[in-house]
């Protein structure tokens, strides 16, 4: 009898067993919550099995970044751009000094472009992540979130990054919220020398030049020529330190709005290249320079230093060209409606004198077609435009 209890209570438990194994083939909420393994993970081409403890960065961006997001306390060496006072205390470091870096141990290299040396790196088996930086809002909180998670796991970590980058970008919100209302936007463009150099419409610049009310007048596109920036004709330039004599002294900038209005502005690139907290600084330092200068936007522009007058038009009694906009009225109106009417950009019976919103708007459509930037404005060169001989009319709809 005995036995046979035996016998019944191994079925028994074995009935039990295979109870749950075939609950054990559907998620219980239980293990539905359970989290997600933080390590490995991949970023920048380089994947990572666990949390660095020696990191050596080599951009003063990432490591902006880095001390946005409190992960500082894992670096061991910078390079000499990593200029943060925070950062004063760690060693700098060459990164062409292959040996140097390999003497350090670390056990991840940050780079925000791939560096010429990267084979040579690869070689001696240092671990080399590249990160690029922000070009846009989206970007900035993709740029956090790659650089928490490296540190952090790839769920808290990428988690406390958009959380960080949200935070900034609140910052650079509440700014613009501060900013006076105006009617017209105006331009700026950063120039970084006087071959061309600019940041162009791929360049996060444009989100602080944004923030700041202002539109970056290479917006769309990646040429910034000199040709090009004529073409613009920006009401602010930013540019590094020690390259405004030059600009302002420099025969071809002379009939630039800008530089006619003396709103030529200096600012440390590193303002501009770092994109931690210090995107905060450098939108406040550009707010300060337009709104607290000489001419801020809406403000009527300083008279022209350039001596040359717009053919067939008027100017103000000391000699210089005025531009006209929506409210203005009297003869020049008169003659710039005649003009948009022959070019078929303007469509009414009678021109009035008045400018008013189908001016503003055959004015802004106008300067669209000959590659003006189009603000609705008729400044001195978008009047010469209109007035010359191969001003392009509208395209006929065929």
């Amino acid at each position: 009898m005995k036995k046979s209890f035996r016998i019944l209570g191994v079925v028994l438990s074995l009935l039990l067993c295979l109870s749950f194994a075939a609950c054990s083939g559907s998620k219980t909420p239980s293990e539905s919550s359970l989290p997600i393994s933080e390590y490995p993970l991949t970023v920048g081409g380089l994947t990572v099995k666990t949390p660095p403890q020696r990191v050596v960065v080599f951009s003063e961006n990432l490591a902006d970044v880095i001390l946005a997001c409190s992960l500082e306390d894992s670096l061991v060496a910078r390079d000499a751009s990593c200029s943060q006072s925070a950062l004063s205390v760690l060693p700098s470091v060459d990164e062409a000094d292959v040996a140097a870096i390999k003497n350090l141990e670390p056990d991840l290299v940050l780079f925000d472009t791939k560096p010429e040396n990267f084979e040579e790196l690869a070689l001696k088996g240092v671990p080399v992540m590249v990160i690029e930086s922000a070009k846009s809002r989206a970007g900035l909180e993709k740029l956090y979130s790659d650089v928490a998670s490296v540190f952090k796991g790839k769920t808290t970590g990428a988690a406390d990054g958009v959380a960080r980058a949200q935070e900034v970008l609140a910052g650079l919100d509440d700014i613009t919220r501060t900013l006076p209302g105006v009617s017209v936007l105006s331009t700026a463009v950063y120039l970084t020398d006087l071959q061309g150099g600019a940041a162009d419409g791929d360049s996060f610049v444009g989100i602080l030049f944004e923030a700041a009310g202002l539109v970056n007048g290479f917006q769309s596109t990646a040429d910034t020529s000199l040709a090009a920036l004529k073409i613009v004709d920006p009401d602010y330039i930013f540019c590094p330190k020690g390259l405004s004599a030059s600009i302002l002294a420099s025969s071809d900038y002379a009939g630039l709005r800008a530089v006619s209005r003396n709103s030529v502005y200096e600012i440390d690139p590193a303002l501009l290249s770092r994109q931690g907290t210090t995107v905060i600084d450098a939108t406040n330092y550009i707010v300060d320079a337009v709104y607290n200068g000489s001419n801020p936007p809406g403000s009527q522009p300083e008279p022209s230093s350039s001596s040359s007058e717009p053919s067939g038009g008027e100017s103000s009694t000391d000699g210089e060209f005025v531009e006209l906009k929506n409210g203005d009225s009297g003869e020049r109106v008169l003659e710039i409606q005649k003009r948009l009417i022959e070019l078929g950009y303007l469509v009414i019976d009678e021109p009035s004198g008045d400018f008013g919103d189908l001016t503003e708007a055959a004015v802004s459509t106008f300067q669209y077609y000959n590659d003006y930037y189009a603000t609705g404005i008729v400044n001195e060169a978008t009047y010469n435009g209109l007035f010359a001989d191969d001003a392009i009319p509208y395209p006929d709809e065929e």
